[in-house]
């Protein structure tokens, strides 16, 4: 047992049986597919205002210079997938172990993974993956499993779950094959909505639109990119509501990371660092 898990266990509440219990009985909610490759349910104007991205400076980074780059703008790291004195859910369970957790006042998100051997390997990857995303209700009363969430057979198996975040009863995940897209026919790079109340994809995105390195929800969008070597790079702006693409532009390479900072988007990529200036425009 290496020290993380020692650490991880060291933090699991005594409630741990009970609530392994409940989460391996609880019935499965199977989402299977979603109606339609790019699926907008609602076209309905949430805000009064829509949000864009417009350039104010690019630089060349050298490329290892990412402590630079977070302590010369006093960014704030991004979350980690698990924070350790968050750890209040089983950190196994019969769906795999534990590899996202996050804590809402309303909800905690537990995202379970599975790993297994490909017997025909995909470019240099063998590895395929299965999730179990559990919704925890928290009440007066204590926690309780709302919701056990099967969401494997939404994507090819090769492609693994990047980053989860949830807002009000929404999920958002994305998932993607750290490799070139052709290997997967190009079905990768896709950004989810879930609403856990009503237990249905809400919306997904098309294909090659959020990579390995996630996305950042801010206020009612959701700002992610896509690239990889030899294919082109871009950054998108999402209406987290509806799924739609609301703006795209074009990068140098593919995001590492995206930074919300007061009215600045700080984008750092492979070898260049961006800053936009976040406007809201009128819908009219």
């Amino acid at each position: 047992m290496n020290v993380i898990t020692q650490t991880i266990l060291l933090f699991a509440t005594l409630s741990d049986t009970g609530l392994i219990q409940q989460i391996n009985e609880h019935l499965v909610t199977y989402i299977r597919e979603v109606a339609h490759p790019y699926t907008v349910h609602s076209t309905t104007q949430r805000t009064e205002h829509i949000l864009q991205l417009e350039l104010y400076d690019s630089e060349p980074n050298e490329i290892y210079d990412e402590d630079e780059w977070f302590d010369d703008y006093a960014l704030p790291y991004p979350a980690q997938p698990v924070t350790l004195n968050e750890i209040k859910v089983p950190v196994q369970t019969q769906y795999g172990n534990l590899c996202f957790l996050r804590n809402t006042e309303k909800w905690t998100v537990a995202v379970y993974e599975t790993k297994y051997k490909l017997n025909q390997p995909v470019g240099i990857h063998d590895t395929a993956y299965t999730y179990a995303l559990i919704a925890l209700k928290k009440t007066p009363a204590g926690t309780t499993v709302s919701a056990v969430f099967d969401v494997s057979e939404l994507f090819p198996s090769i492609l693994a779950m990047c980053w989860l975040e949830v807002n009000e009863d929404y999920v958002y995940f994305n998932v993607a094959y750290n490799d070139f897209a052709e290997l997967t026919e190009y079905k990768t790079g896709y950004l989810y909505c879930l609403d856990i109340t009503d237990r249905t994809i809400v919306w997904t995105t098309k294909n090659l639109v959020s990579s390995y390195y996630g996305f950042t929800v801010y206020e009612d969008y959701i700002l992610t990119g896509y690239g990889f070597t030899n294919e082109d790079d871009f950054l998108y702006v999402i209406d987290r509501f509806t799924g739609a693409i609301v703006q795209t532009i074009p990068l140098k390479t593919a995001h590492e990371y995206i930074v919300v900072k007061g009215s600045l988007c700080f984008v750092r990529t492979y070898n260049t660092n961006y800053i936009f200036r976040i406007i809201q425009r009128s819908w009219n």
